[in-house]
């Protein structure tokens, strides 16, 4: 069985990545959040974004779905980052 791993970025950090070299990202430095902590913010209706990083049969076969994320593959990410609004926290989740 798969696990479900999400982690929460700030717009700023998460598409700022891509400009930093490998070796100085340290996933422990990446903040997270636990399934519980977003469904309470989901919940309030908080200014959150939950991007669906999935790719291929990780996605299609998967029955797993959080209402309202964006499917959103990392690869897209660099060409569709302007249509996430700003102000927004971003989670991230794959498996």
């Amino acid at each position: 069985m798969k696990k479900l791993v999400l982690v929460t970025v700030s717009f700023a950090l998460f598409f700022g990545l891509s400009a930093l070299p490998a070796q100085e990202l340290d996933p422990r430095d990446v903040p997270k959040i636990t399934v519980h902590e977003l469904k309470k913010k989901l919940d309030k209706a908080e200014k959150v974004i939950v991007l669906d990083m999935r790719v291929g049969g990780d996605y299609t076969k998967s029955k797993f779905r959080i209402k309202g994320d964006v499917r959103m593959p990392l690869q897209a990410v660099g060409m569709r980052a302007k249509e996430l609004p700003m102000g927004y926290e971003l989670v991230t989740y794959c498996t």
